[in-house]
């Protein structure tokens, strides 16, 4: 199973109405949030 084929499956899994692009944008606010919060030296909380 490829690596796009299995992120698919666990965001179905997560959220089963969420479309793939807000899952998409939803992870990479996530991503872009915990690099800001390293660069500040805090990390965020969940």
């Amino acid at each position: 199973m490829t690596e796009v084929v299995k992120q698919e499956l666990l965001r179905r899994a997560e959220n089963p109405k969420m479309s793939l692009e807000a899952y998409l944008s939803s992870v990479i606010v996530r991503k872009d949030a915990m690099d800001a919060a390293l660069e500040l030296g805090e990390l965020p909380l969940s």
